[in-house]
């Protein structure tokens, strides 16, 4: 193996002589007890944002920079501009003003401002990494994609405060497309399924990160990645960054990816939501049927936003979504029970499998980006959260190991498939059998799953984010297995 991958702390390094110079083996992490003034900093005809109160601490900006740990840091600070002021509040360029240019060095550069990207920045930053996040969008949290359905499982690996949290899920019905419909209840001691403010969500995740010592950059679309022998290079909106490892974290945009060899998801699927205001309920429902959404569901999921009871609605098919969407808008029964003239549905690509490879040369992918959501419901976020804690650990111990090639960095993979990879299999294999029954035998599968003897194994086994042992329960029962054979051989 080359001596590089022996010792990624041997490599030269913007603080002075290199490492092996100084006789250490790699650059102590920073405490995590460190609380110096941290900051925010937006892209050209963005906006900057110290997390306390004034300018940084360590000195005037042109004077001694701040030192962290021995190792002079420039502050992020831009030169006085004859248009705004250098203070706590909001700092905004005109339009007239050019794009601000920076070179920014980092240990981690994470691409992508989402639950992903900012779980990660958390957790690197708290072992004590120089930690940056490039969101191209001026605004964290928006445009919101997500349905917000999480459970409790969730909230605590996320700390989810109830301030954020919109409605708590008792009751679902499925509804075939026939007459066929089945309702499933849970006590208020089962498990607790919630819908958060997606926004406000990812707000918390982003004031956990900055908390911790990660910048975030906003506005900061990153244009093109390229991994050399000793750091990956980024071009942005901002100017350049250099980091000795990145992670990509970006959503469904799958171009970084192709370029730089890891593949691209092995399926994905049209999504399309709204939100909008209706009468009040307690129930989520999901509709099924070839005419309705092939190869998926639509969904409506009662919230309160703000005194006011809205509605979520959203489909998840094969073709265009939207038009489908469409459709049950317009229907009768709709049309009462809403209370305003929906908006524009929010489209976009969902992944429902993962990538073929989500690690490589000082690189590792997360959340959507890696592919990583439930292929039955198409639910990302605990699976974002797992992926980004599994992503930290394996960093923060190739840091300490001076170890960021390929073959080290491997084992994140490793782990997301003892954790995912069951779950995820399962669950793809229903839905490939499903996705060939007809309208009779999706009806007939639905009023299966409503019989007692169902419910109760549902009730039993069934976990929120779990789905593989409630789905091999599930297809041992007599009228569900014969269906799905069928269609199988079909």
């Amino acid at each position: 193996m080359h001596q590089r991958h022996k010792d990624e702390s041997a490599q030269p390094s913007r603080h002075g002589p290199s490492r092996r110079d100084r006789g250490q083996r790699h650059r102590p992490l920073r405490d995590a007890g460190d609380r110096r003034p941290l900051f925010r900093v937006g892209g050209g005809g963005g906006h900057y944002r110290s997390a306390g109160h004034g300018r940084p601490s360590g000195g005037r900006h042109g004077e001694e920079p701040r030192r962290i740990h021995g190792h002079a840091r420039r502050s992020p600070w831009p030169r006085q501009r004859r248009r705004g002021r250098l203070d706590s509040r909001s700092l905004k360029f005109g339009c007239n003003e050019p794009t601000l240019i920076l070179t920014i060095v980092l240990d981690v550069a994470i691409i992508g401002g989402g639950p992903a990207g900012l779980l990660t920045a958390a957790h690197l930053a708290q072992s004590g990494l120089d930690v940056g996040v490039f969101e191209e969008h001026p605004r964290i949290g928006e445009p919101v994609h997500c349905t917000g359905i999480v459970s409790l499982e969730t909230a605590d690996l996320a700390k989810i405060p109830d301030d954020i949290v919109l409605g708590r899920l008792t009751r679902a019905r499925l509804r075939g497309p026939g007459t066929s419909a089945a309702e499933f209840t849970w006590p208020g001691d089962a498990e607790t399924i919630l819908v958060i403010d997606r926004a406000a969500f990812d707000r918390g995740l982003e004031a956990r990160a900055l908390a911790a010592g990660a910048l975030i950059f906003t506005s900061a679309r990153v244009l093109q990645i390229e991994s050399a022998r000793h750091a990956v290079r980024l071009d942005t909106k901002l100017g350049s960054v250099q980091a000795r490892a990145c992670v990509l974290a970006c959503g469904v945009s799958y171009r970084f990816q192709r370029s730089l060899g890891l593949g691209l998801p092995g399926q994905v699927i049209h999504t399309a939501q709204t939100e909008v205001d209706a009468d009040p309920t307690e129930a989520v429902d999901m509709h099924f049927g070839r005419r309705v959404a092939p190869e998926g569901f639509l969904w409506t999921v009662p919230i309160v936003r703000e005194g006011q009871a809205r509605l979520k609605i959203g489909v998840m098919a094969r073709g265009d979504a939207a038009s489908y969407l469409k459709a049950f808008l317009e229907r009768p029964t709709m049309r009462t029970c809403l209370r305003a003239e929906p908006s524009p549905p929010i489209r976009r690509l969902l992944p429902v499998r993962p990538l073929p490879k989500t690690f490589g040369e000082r690189l590792l992918v997360v959340g959507d980006a890696g592919g990583f959501t439930k292929p039955t419901t198409g639910g990302g976020i605990f699976y974002s959260l797992l992926t980004a804690t599994l992503a930290a650990e394996t960093l923060v111990e190739g840091f300490h190991a001076g170890r960021l090639d390929e073959a080290f960095l491997e084992r994140y993979e490793k782990r997301w498939q003892d954790r995912l990879g069951q779950e995820l299999r399962v669950a793809d294999w229903l839905r490939g059998i499903v996705g060939r029954c007809s309208d009779a035998e999706i009806d007939t599968l639905v009023g299966a799953l409503g019989s007692n003897d169902v419910q109760a194994l549902i009730r039993h086994t069934a976990r929120f984010n779990w789905h593989r042992d409630v789905i091999l329960m599930m297809v041992r029962q007599p009228g569900i297995k014969s269906l799905l054979v069928r269609a199988l051989f079909r």
